[in-house]
Order: C-alpha cells, then sequence, then structure tokens
C-alpha cells in the first residue's frame, strides 16, 4: 500500500479499496501519543520526511496504519510557557555551571594552586547530600 501510495494513488483510493477511512490527525508531537496514534506509528512518521508515506503495524496485530506526513508547523514561541521555562531553568544552571568550572579552572592555572572540590561543593552549596 505504501509503495502504491509513493506512485501517486491517493489515500482516499487506497482506504476504498481496504475497506478501512481516512483520518487526519493534526498537533502530534514527536514523544506523545494519542488515541488514533500509538507510540510506534508517531515513531515512524516523525521519520519520514514532509509529504512521506510510511506504514506502522497495529498493537492488537490486525492491521496496519498506511500515513502521509504532512508539513511540520512550529507553534509560535510564548515565553511564558511550562516548556519555556523549564528550558530557560535547565539554560540557567548548566551556563551558571560552566562559568563557574571555567573560572575556577583559570585561577587554578594562574595562581598554581589546587582547589579541594569536596569543600567547594560544600560551600558552593553543590554537594551531594
Amino acid at each position: 500500500l505504501v509503495a502504491k501510495a509513493k506512485a501517486g494513488t491517493s489515500l482516499e483510493d487506497l482506504a476504498r479499496d481496504a475497506n478501512a477511512d481516512v483520518k487526519t490527525t493534526q498537533g502530534l508531537k514527536r514523544n506523545e501519543t494519542s488515541p488514533d496514534f500509538e507510540a510506534a506509528a508517531v515513531k515512524t512518521i516523525f521519520a519520514v520526511g514532509e509529504n512521506g508515506f510510511a506504514y506502522a503495524l497495529e498493537s492488537d496485530g490486525k492491521g496496519a496504519r498506511i500515513m502521509q506526513s504532512q508539513a511540520v508547523l512550529l507553534p509560535p514561541f510564548d515565553a511564558a510557557s511550562s516548556d519555556a521555562k523549564t528550558i530557560s531553568g535547565q539554560l540557567q544552571t548548566e551556563t551558571a555551571g560552566d562559568l563557574v568550572s571555567s573560572y575556577l579552572g583559570e585561577l587554578q592555572k594562574a595562581a598554581g594552586v589546587k582547589i579541594n572540590e569536596t569543600l567547594w561543593q560544600q560551600i558552593a552549596g553543590t554537594a551531594a547530600q
């Protein structure tokens, strides 16, 4: 069926021949599932290019889903969204850690000393509890 779709047969014609329905789903995310798209189908559809065709077996083993990908549309950026806040927090933490590490590394070279990592982690509040 995928080969026929790639050759130009419409999904509607394929569905009619297979006595199946054509459904359209929007808003799929790479790591999420929905009632119409199980994990295998989501993984497969994101593995093909725009307007590409793919198939995924149904979890019950009784059929397969023939799919055509569409353009991937990114939602507008919202700095107040929970995803943006999470990423911002992660970047702040990682950047601060990188800056402190770079600073301490250069300080050790310039002063010719070594820093007691255990003591530094206790002072900095990053020691494992």
